[in-house]
């Protein structure tokens, strides 16, 4: 598992680009995981070529728990935010499947993932 900390972007933390390693969501007190708010890359304002030196995700694998769901994302080379829509779930895997290699790095990472739920649509 990568870095968690509070402004800094999930780095998956493994030899390699990280393909295969999955991040999990998951939700409880009766609310339900209908989509996923991304910003890809290393991002920062003090030092915005660590974006491209470092690697991002490409395509990614999400399916819920029961892998009664399943569907494969290709996320776009950028740091602004984009959305992926998924059948309501309260728990949710997303694996990364391919990446855009960075310059430099083999550090896949991503700047943020959040999750939306059907209590605040």
């Amino acid at each position: 598992m990568g870095d968690l900390s509070l402004f800094k972007p999930w780095v998956e933390g493994v030899d390699g680009y990280g393909i295969g390693e999955k991040i999990f969501i998951n939700y409880s007190n009766n609310k339900n995981i209908t989509g996923f708010y991304l910003s890809n890359g290393f991002v920062s304002i003090e030092k915005p070529y660590l974006y491209e030196k470092n690697s991002r995700i490409k395509k990614i694998l999400v399916y819920n728990s029961t892998k009664s769901f399943q569907k494969t994302f290709k996320v776009e080379d950028t740091p602004n935010i984009q959305f992926f829509d998924v059948p309501q779930t309260n728990a949710l895997i997303i694996e990364i499947l391919d990446v855009y290699r960075g310059s430099l790095w083999e550090d896949t990472c991503i700047n943020f993932i959040l999750p939306e739920s059907d209590k605040y649509r």
